[in-house]
């Protein structure tokens, strides 16, 4: 094996807390390693500096363009036959390298693929990021997986160039599957190798996780035509997907999980719309552009409409037209609560429930995200059913997508009751359990 000459990799964007560990651990690899290089995509965190107390070669972009083309700059600079990739985050074995390369036995592999475990589990939280988000393909090697992860792996160089390097309109998610496709399109073979074995050093917020989860899932929807069709389309695969994992987890017994589960479908769902209807964002950041004054002024408006005169089928909104989004992301908000108050009546439940629910859609001052979550609290509990906003006219409200998708959730919850009587206490168990493992840590 020593005449296979391997450059090792690691694209890496605001590090600095696993850098260190990741290149202490690929230095000490029992098979030769020609080159480490690190591709540092704009970090504004220290990573620059600790990589330059190792000996190996910094390449920076002078903005962050990126994960794919952080690849693509590697690739064009490494002097290998075969190039290793390992994400900032990863702590390989000693032996993962020699395990993967034993597995060239043959010109038609291109790739080799490794296992990567979480080393966190005890979070139900980075429980479910190993369960729904494996970096693996189990325990038996495999030359016939779909994909090779991009977390850690070896490619011959040359097939790498045969299929015109990492496609850049992926930007950070997805290029693993398309760059595997187009290489099994040119008749070559991908291995999957357990033996070769990486730890995840990655924990997550119910925030962080479900942010990951939309990005890692967004090119495959996009691929399928998702976001250019009604939202209500990607909605209703919301609530399958979400209906599929409360089943599988109580089926396998995984309890702590299922809070996660549930609120799944209306976390993705609110990001769709968002993404669809907001310029292509996900996230709503309260900043001097969108204050806390502008988000009361449009709660108020909606309080106001819901209450003002039931004999009046139509009002006039106090908001200006280019705040019609934020609108129905509340109306979107009151309608989740006022679905789900009615199986977890436990306004505790329900605190929790909206907090994790709006801080995986605000950004911005903590103290400004919690005075949100209580006036939405408040709403919920004191207000009668908001599901009369489908009673009258709103000039910018989307009647009849909410109105379509309440049913929905409605008919949604009902079915998962049916299916598992117990459902509701042991998701307000699973929640405890969220919220006592955060206590913890």
């Amino acid at each position: 094996m020593a005449h296979m000459k391997v450059s090792v990799y690691i694209p890496c964007f605001n590090a600095e807390e696993y850098i260190a560990g990741c290149l202490q651990a690929i230095m000490v690899q029992d098979h030769p390693i020609e080159e480490i290089v690190v591709v540092d995509d704009g970090s504004t965190d220290r990573t620059a500096d600790i990589v330059r107390k190792f000996p190996v070669t910094l390449i920076q972009h002078p903005s962050n363009k990126g994960l794919v083309a952080s690849r693509n700059t590697a690739l064009q600079n490494l002097r290998g036959e075969y190039i290793a990739s390992l994400d900032a985050d990863c702590i390989p074995e000693r032996d993962w390298l020699s395990r993967l390369m034993e597995n060239f036995s043959s010109e038609k592999i291109a790739g080799v693929g490794g296992r990567l475990l979480e080393s966190y589990a005890h979070d139900p939280v980075d429980r479910w990021r190993a369960v729904h988000m494996k970096q693996e393909w189990g325990e038996q090697k495999d030359d016939s997986v779909p994909f090779l992860f991009g977390s850690n792996n070896v490619f011959r160089k040359k097939a790498l160039y045969s299929v015109g390097f990492y496609d850049e309109r992926y930007r950070n998610n997805y290029e693993d599957v398309d760059i595997s496709r187009r290489l099994k399109q040119k008749d070559h073979l991908l291995m999957y190798e357990p033996a070769a074995r990486v730890f995840h050093l990655k924990k997550d917020t119910i925030s962080s996780l479900f942010h990951s989860f939309w990005s890692w899932n967004y090119d495959f929807h996009k691929e399928q035509g998702f976001y250019e069709k009604d939202p209500s389309v990607k909605m209703e695969e919301n609530l399958g997907l979400g209906a599929r994992f409360l089943q599988e987890d109580f089926r396998n017994k995984r309890i702590d999980l299922l809070y996660i589960d549930l609120i799944l479908p209306f976390i993705l769902s609110l990001k769709d719309y968002l993404f669809i209807r907001y310029d292509k964002q996900v996230f709503l950041r309260i900043d001097h552009t969108l204050s806390l004054p502008v988000l009361y002024l449009i709660l108020l408006d909606l309080t106001f409409f819901y209450h003002f005169d039931d004999t009046r089928k139509s009002l006039r909104t106090l908001v200006v037209p280019r705040r019609r989004v934020l609108q129905n992301v509340f109306v979107f908000l009151l309608l989740i609560g006022d679905v789900l108050k009615d199986t977890f009546s436990d306004s505790d439940f329900l605190k929790v429930l909206i907090a994790h629910i709006t801080e995986s859609i605000f950004t911005g001052k903590g103290g400004d995200i919690l005075l949100i979550e209580d006036k939405l609290l408040s709403l919920y509990v004191l207000q009668k059913e908001w599901s009369d906003f489908f009673k009258k006219d709103h000039d910018r409200i989307e009647k009849g997508l909410f109105g379509s998708m309440f049913i929905s959730w409605q008919d949604w919850l009902s079915r998962l009751e049916s299916y598992l009587p117990e459902m509701v206490n042991l998701i307000k168990a699973s929640q405890n359990q969220v919220v006592k493992t955060k206590k913890e840590v």
